[in-house]
């Protein structure tokens, strides 16, 4: 065995070790020293923070079903619905999205449309009773940055629509535009029939 005298006692101590162990052993001596680092040091906090976990998880299980959140959203529910349009604007806001597809040169072609009622019985204490929506399929053919452009202005000057779905096609690769089929929903007060 080589006996080192150059160095601190440290380095000393550590060249000795290898010598004896070789690097494999002097890494897992390492890994083990930060194993019980871990173990002594980490382990009470990380046990304190487990028991303040399972004690907020019981409290939570105690608290009612329903929540402040949804309470709020319960009392302010009429309120929105009454912000809603009227049936009556549909057309008006078809002239909207028409205007909309002029202005950011969107070719939109004929599309399908579904009226459908609402019902509350998914919602305890929510009064859909007089919402309609107006569900529609369209057909839209542009440049990715002139549809972007279209659904943005559309969500935006139409506060009461949704965007549901679209889904893009390219046809021919060495084509510019894009052939989207954009699934919105308008929604409006009363029935809409």
């Amino acid at each position: 065995m080589k006996i080192i005298t150059s160095g601190t006692p440290l380095r000393q101590w550590a060249v000795a070790w290898q010598l004896a162990l070789g690097r494999p052993g002097l890494l897992g001596l390492v890994l083990v020293a930060l194993a019980v680092y871990a173990v002594v040091v980490q382990g009470p906090a990380l046990r304190q923070e487990q028991r303040e976990l399972l004690a907020r998880q019981q409290e939570a299980a105690r608290e009612p079903v329903v929540s402040k959140r949804r309470l709020t959203q319960a009392s302010t529910a009429p309120q929105l619905l009454d912000s809603l349009p009227s049936a009556s604007q549909r057309g008006a806001d078809l002239a909207r999205l028409i205007e909309i597809s002029r202005r950011t040169e969107v070719e939109l072609t004929r599309g399908d449309y579904s009226i459908e009622k609402l019902s509350a019985s998914n919602e305890p204490g929510a009064q859909l009773d007089n919402v309609s929506q107006w569900r529609l399929q369209l057909p839209v053919r542009g440049s990715y940055k002139q549809l972007r452009r279209f659904i943005a202005e559309l969500l935006n000057s139409v506060p009461h629509a949704a965007l549901d779905g679209l889904q893009i096609d390219r046809p021919d690769t060495q084509q510019p535009w894009l052939e989207t089929t954009l699934r919105v929903t308008l929604y409006y007060r009363g029935d809409g029939s």
